[in-house]
């Protein structure tokens, strides 16, 4: 199995390969056998796991509305297979733009695994490692869409839950949960790229008052303090987007 793959997966456009796969297959703790074993009735044992990098909603607000007819004008689908035929163009136009800007896969800044993440919805949770990966961020922005919480599935029940799976849901983080001194602080340095995302902020702090990490909390009080200033020089001087990368973080252990 390649490294790192991207490429069109049914109705995504998603990150494939053997790194990948073994993020999703290195787990921080034990999960339930059926859990695992739903995802893997809905993609396939053989398949592996993936990042969804674009997803069918935003490939089909992005894809082509209309058809040309035989004398080059303009008309809108009839049918579903038209249709069909309009979101295959556009997930591959897509696919084509994005490999001919930052070349192949294989070249590319790999995503970092944060830890274990878990969301609950109408008695459906779902499991899954939580990726920090700016290069995927800049890929979105470059073809105009906004930032995405990447993560790699590994496993739902009874349905997989489709909500926020960002750095504030990590089991680590979650009441009654254990975070290590060395965890703890190593998420710290992520917070100036995740500066407006406050359920991962909230989530920091009322982990480091609950385990008694008060300098650690001073720390991430004066990062937050500097992530928000260098936030608002930004917006200040007209730009149209942020791009706060920590790229020397260590990654969680």
């Amino acid at each position: 199995m390649t490294d790192i793959v991207f490429e069109t997966e049914g109705r995504f456009l998603s990150l494939r390969g053997s790194f990948i796969n073994t993020i999703g297959l290195r787990l921080d703790q034990s999960i339930a056998e059926h859990y695992i074993q739903n995802r893997l009735a809905r993609d396939g044992a053989d398949k592996g796991h993936h990042i969804t990098v674009i997803n069918h909603l935003e490939i089909a607000e992005k894809a082509p509305k209309t058809l040309q007819d035989e004398n080059g004008n303009e008309q809108l689908p009839a049918s579903n297979k038209q249709k069909t035929r309009l979101f295959k163009q556009g997930q591959q136009i897509l696919l084509s733009t994005i490999l001919d800007q930052f070349g192949d896969a294989s070249g590319w800044e790999k995503p970092i695994d944060l830890g274990l993440g878990s969301t609950e919805s109408a008695n459906a949770k779902t499991y899954y490692k939580v990726i920090y990966w700016p290069h995927g961020q800049t890929i979105r922005q470059y073809v105009g869409l906004g930032t995405s919480n990447f993560h790699v599935t590994v496993g739902f029940a009874p349905r997989d839950v489709h909500q926020y799976k960002g750095p504030g849901t990590l089991v680590c983080l979650q009441p009654h949960q254990y975070c290590s001194v060395e965890l703890y602080s190593r998420l710290i340095e992520y917070v100036p790229f995740y500066v407006t995302d406050k359920q991962f902020i909230k989530a920091l702090y009322q982990t480091g008052w609950r385990n008694g990490y008060y300098v650690l909390v001073a720390r991430l009080t004066r990062v937050l303090l500097q992530s928000i200033l260098r936030f608002l020089y930004y917006k200040l001087v007209g730009k149209k987007t942020i791009s706060l990368l920590v790229t020397t973080a260590a990654p969680p252990v």
